[in-house]
């Protein structure tokens, strides 16, 4: 591994273990309400073709969960694009809902952070009975905002299909 690699792959592992530290001290259910919400959030922004760089070339239910290996980084390229609109606009809860995709598309392009990628989907997974009622809640939520019924029923529909499919299968067990 070069200087430079070595160098951005010892940052991203400090500040997986930071987040990952971060979110042990939450309740299971606080936790829950977290995974879910940034379940709600990637997909709400995969239904609109912002993460998904292959969504121009198909319809919605061809969605790929588990894309093909050279599209993370231009996925990662948009969360972090998004991260840092959030950021400006003082988003704090969907920035950190968000770091968790960036952390885990980064654990995915980097093996070298495997180990600490399955310590936080480890934690994660252990709040998923929540995940389901919370996804209930932020579509019901959503439609009483007035966001169009369409979008969000897209939304639900991916956030469950995500949720069938984690942890994510590119990182090891």
């Amino acid at each position: 591994m070069n200087f430079i690699r070595k160098l951005a792959v010892k940052s991203y592992r400090k500040e997986l273990v930071n987040f990952t530290t971060i979110l042990s001290k939450q309740e299971e259910a606080k936790l829950g309400k977290f995974v879910a919400f940034s379940i709600w959030i990637r997909s709400m922004l995969q239904v609109e073709g912002n993460i998904d760089p292959l969504s121009n070339n198909r319809e919605f239910d061809e969605i790929n969960l588990n894309p093909e290996l050279e599209a993370y980084p231009l996925m990662l390229r948009d969360i972090k694009k998004f991260i840092k609109l959030l950021k400006r606009n003082k988003q704090n809860s969907k920035v950190i809902a968000l770091e968790l995709w960036a952390h885990t598309l980064q654990a995915i392009i980097r093996p070298e952070l495997n180990d600490e990628i399955v310590t936080l989907w480890n934690l994660l997974m252990s709040s998923e009975k929540y995940w389901l009622e919370e996804i209930e809640f932020m579509e019901k939520e959503d439609l009483d905002l007035g966001i169009e019924k369409d979008i969000v029923d897209k939304t639900a529909h991916l956030a469950r299909e995500i949720i069938k499919s984690l942890p994510p299968k590119q990182i090891g067990h």
